[in-house]
Order: C-alpha cells, then structure tokens, then sequence
C-alpha cells in the first residue's frame, strides 16, 4: 500500500511540476475529490486493506513519457542569454493568475551594461512562451530590480532610473507664464521642452517637458495654476489638455476674478490714498483738521478683504469710500490754502516791516529790538496824530529846552492812549534824556518818510544812547534831575 502511495504522489507531483513548467494543463492532476471518486471506482466495495485484492489497480499510470521528453525540450532548465547560459524559474500560478518563466542575469553582465543588448522583441522559450528578464543595477550599498517580458520597456525603464539623478539636479527651469486669472481671455500655453542633461547609455540629450497644471489646495478654493515637468511627453500632453477642460469649465468664474482683480487694484489705490491723507491729517494738520473726518479716514486705510469676498461686496466699499476720500482731500486743500495765504501774509508783513526798519535801524547802530520797538512807537503817533502832526510833535519836543522828565510829561498828555499799544509806550518810562531822544528823532524821521518818501539820516546827527536802556530809579517822579538842573543853569549863565 506504501508503495503504491508514494507512486501516486510522485505522478501527481511531477504532472504539477510539468504543467507549471508549460504554462497549462498539458497533464492530468485529479483533485482530491476527483482522486477520491477514481479510488472508490478501482477498490469495487472493498472498505478494508484486507479486502483489497490488487493493489496495483489503485496506481496512477504513467505520464505519457513523448509528452514529458517534448515537454522538457520547449521548457528547458536553462536558457542562453547573451552568450551566458542563466536557469529558468518556472513559477507556479500566483492567485490563480499564471506567472511567467524568469530568467536572472548575472551582476557581472549588467555592470557591462548588457542589459542595453537584450532582444527588443523579447526573450522566449523553444515553445515561443515569454520569458521575464529580472536583474538589479547596484546603487550604493542597496540595488534596485528590474525585470518584465516587455524588454523595449524595461530598457527604458532602466534609462530612466540611471538618468534619475540628472533628472533630480536640474533646478533651473525654464519660466512657464501661469494663466492670469485676472484676464478674461486668458488661454493655456502650449508645452514647452528643455533639455536636462545626457543620456548616460546613449549619450542623447534628455529632454523635459513643461505645462501647467490646475490647482487647489482645498475643494473649496479659487483655482490656481502651477508649473508642472515631466520627462514623459504623453503625461505633458494629458495635463495639457486637463488645464484646457479645466480652464474652459472655470471661465465664468475667472470673468468674475478679472473683475475683481481690477477692483482690488481700485481698492490698493484707494488704501494708499487713505494712508496719505491721515499721515497729512494726523502728522501734519492735527489741529486744524477735522477730527470726525480723521478717523474715519483712518478705518480706510486697511479694509479686511478675504478671498471669498465677492464682487458686489467689494464694489460697494469702493463707492462708499470715494466720497470720503474726496472730502478729506478737500479739507486738506482748505487748510494748504489757508496756510500757504497766512505765509503769504507773513512774508509781505516782514518785507514791509524790513522796508520799514530800513529808516530806523541806521539810527540805532542796526538794534533789531531797539528799532522794532521805536518803529511800534511811531505807528502808535501815527494812529493818534498822524504823520504830519505826529512828526511836528516829536521835532518839537526835540527841540525844546526842558528836559527829558518834561518831554515825557507832554507826551502823555499828547498821547494819552499810547500804553495801549503793545511796545509803544517805552519812551515814556526811559531815565536818560538820550534814550529818550533816540525814540523822538527816530520815529520823527520815520513819520516824515511817509510823507514825502524815506529820509537820508546820518549817524552823526544822532545822540547815542546807553548801551542798557532801563526804567527811572529816582524817587523824583517828576521835574529836572540835577543833571538836567546844572546843565540849565549852566545855559542861563
């Protein structure tokens, strides 16, 4: 019984083995239910290993030895590659799906490259069934496989791997121009080619190919473009033509971010419109400009605008803003034209009061505070006695022979409103009679310029004052001092 169960095991493992090696059913294998029916046919009733009467009925006869000899002679053990003769892996069907023969060339064959002589059309057992080629190119201290039956494949599979690291240096890219979302007519660009390096098995130039491709980080947001390059030219052809549908579908949309793209641009004017004005209104004329109005401008200067913010939104802001702006721009033309009058009034005023000085300061060794005080004294005579009659009063009283205390008394009682004019009355409170002659002959001559025009005047003719010009220390508030006395008496002698 032994004998005959390990004979039926060898036919059954051996028939299993040539069919594998063939690639079909070429010899019969029961399966243990068909094995089981064909032992119940053979043992006739018997239930016992006694009751069997002939043992040799319950062998599984012989393959058929031609078919195995033919078998063996289209699936040999061993096939010749490239000169080299390499076993042949027959594999058992894998999931159901069979596999093909493989064929592994020895390492020393493909760091010579000969890989690249392989036969395009394939490598083939004498039964004319592929054969997969399966070998490692060696990277390191790793290698990478290949292997396939569709030998123009796997070569270029393997050109590309050796040129991957040309591939991975080339940086510098040629600018692909992105689709301008904010143009209406906008179109995508045909692909572009560029070479990267060499082919290190041909020594061909390796070319790239650009396009772009459509773009979402999120479902949910604007379509964008980015550059894509590929080495494949029918993926640069296929998202070429996703770019087109893409674009195409989105049309309407970029219609409306054209429309919004001018807008925002509307809006970034008006932002820095905004920004000008409040840094005039606040650095510049804070106390003359409108304090509602700067704060207002002030809440323009950064609207909060998302990318979702549609058009009507955004219009909106824009119309509501101008206005603003343009009432902002007029308060700052208001208070520029006030002050740009007021300088213009200071400029006159200060070149009139120069022309007017001129008469004065000669007389006064060029004091400006001296002369801007007599020059206040003079018109303050002029507002109360005018010009003619100002001029007899002060050469009058320059010509009198009382002294300096009785001069200042007539001028009070000539001009009993001169403290109520700023830095007029001065002359009226001096304690030299040569501070007070200062003042007379100069306002004189000032008052008598503006009649008959300015008046040449000689230092020479002028009494000098003290160089300190001080109020009366006496306690004679009034009359002559003894100066004045003696120098009277001296005249009458």
């Amino acid at each position: 019984m032994q004998t005959v169960i390990d004979h039926n095991r060898t036919v059954a493992a051996r028939a299993v083995q040539l069919n594998i090696r063939v690639g079909e059913n070429r010899f019969p294998v029961m399966d243990r239910t068909a094995l089981a029916t064909w032992l119940v046919s053979r043992l006739k009733g018997a239930r016992r290993v006694s009751e069997v009467q002939n043992w040799d009925v319950l062998r599984l006869p012989d393959l058929d030895q031609a078919l195995v000899a033919q078998t063996l002679a289209e699936c040999p053990d061993t096939l010749n590659v490239l000169g080299v003769d390499v076993l042949v892996e027959y594999r058992a069907p894998y999931c159901g799906i069979p596999q093909a023969p493989r064929v592994s060339l020895p390492e020393e064959l493909v760091a010579k490259m000969g890989w690249t002589n392989l036969p395009d059309e394939g490598v083939v057992l004498p039964s004319g069934r592929m054969v997969e080629v399966s070998f490692s190119i060696r990277s390191g201290y790793y290698g990478t496989s290949f292997f396939g039956t569709d030998i123009l494949q796997l070569k270029e599979q393997v050109r590309d791997h050796l040129n991957q690291g040309q591939w991975d240096r080339w940086v510098i890219k040629p600018e692909i121009v992105l689709p301008n979302m904010s143009d209406a007519t906008v179109t995508i660009p045909e692909i572009i080619a560029d070479d990267y390096g060499r082919c290190v098995v041909t020594g061909r130039y390796l070319f790239a190919y650009g396009t772009v491709q459509p773009y979402r980080y999120y479902s949910s947001d604007p379509l964008t473009w980015k550059s894509f390059w590929t080495r494949n030219w029918a993926e640069a052809e296929k998202m070429h033509a996703k770019a087109v549908a893409e674009l195409e579908k989105n049309r309407e949309a970029i219609r409306l971010e054209a429309q919004r793209g001018q807008m925002m641009e509307e809006v970034e004017s008006l932002k820095t419109q905004a920004s000008e004005l409040y840094n005039l209104a606040y650095n510049q004329y804070y106390s003359e400009f409108d304090s509602d109005l700067r704060t207002q401008i002030y809440y323009l200067r950064s609207p909060s605008f998302y990318s979702s913010t549609g058009v009507v939104e955004i219009n909106r802001w824009i119309n509501e803003t101008k206005p603003v702006l343009a009432k902002a721009q007029a308060e700052v033309d208001r208070i520029t034209t006030q002050r740009a009058e007021a300088e213009r009034i200071r400029l006159e005023t200060e070149e009139l009061e120069k022309r007017e000085l001129e008469i004065i300061l000669p007389l006064v060794d060029d004091r400006m505070k001296v002369a801007r005080d007599i020059l206040c004294f003079a018109k303050a005579v002029e507002s109360l006695k005018g010009a003619v009659k100002g001029a007899c009063l002060l050469r009058g009283e320059l010509s009198a022979s009382y002294g300096r205390a009785r001069r200042q008394q007539v001028l009070r009682e000539a001009l009993p409103t001169l403290d109520e004019y700023d830095n007029a009355s001065g002359v009226l409170y001096f304690n030299r009679a040569a501070d007070v002659d200062l003042w007379l002959e100069a306002a004189a001559t000032w008052l008598e310029s503006r009649n008959g025009g300015p008046v040449a005047v000689s230092k020479k003719s002028v009494p000098k004052p003290s160089s300190t010009i001080s109020a009366p220390t006496s306690s004679n508030g009034g009359g002559f001092t003894l100066a004045d006395l003696a120098g009277k008496f001296s005249s009458r002698r």
